[in-house]
């Protein structure tokens, strides 16, 4: 996110920022991060990590920094670029194309799913789907288990 931000704002594309950012809670620290890129051009991402969780966090600071650097190590890479993951929406929006798509009958290829998966059989692209989500499983569990 920042070398993109970033490099959209050295060429000048810096009037406004679109954030789509739904359910604002889990997104705190990519807003924030947002926010303070916009503010000040460049931001060095340690730093403004450690702060964001200082200001909420009143202990366990550097674990809980490095949870936040894990988790975006633990989601689905999709495609061949370094900037092909997956966020949280990867898991409930394609499933949810999936089941309609199955649902009304249809034959060929999702085209909403096409992006990601590629223009193969319907069935190709659930098996698709199938395995990189249980790719992700392993990191999901390890995670989750030491956030608990």
């Amino acid at each position: 996110m920042v070398d993109e931000l970033t490099t959209a704002f050295t060429v000048g594309a810096d009037e406004y920022l679109l954030v789509n950012s739904g359910n604002i809670l889990p997104h705190l620290y990519t807003l924030d991060l947002a926010a303070n890129l916009w503010t000040y051009g460049n931001v060095d991402v340690k730093e403004h990590l450690a702060d964001f969780i200082g200001q909420l966090y009143s202990r366990q600071q550097q674990e809980i920094c490095q949870l936040y650097r894990d988790y975006s190590r633990c989601t689905i890479v999709y495609g061949p670029h370094k900037d092909d993951r997956a966020g949280e929406e990867f898991y409930h929006h394609p499933a949810r194309q999936i089941m309609g798509f199955w649902l009304q009958g249809k034959e060929g290829s999702d085209e909403r799913l096409c992006w990601t998966a590629g223009e193969k059989p319907f069935a190709e692209q659930v098996r698709w789907f199938k395995e990189k989500a249980e790719l992700a499983i392993p990191g999901w569990v390890e995670l989750r288990e030491r956030c608990l």
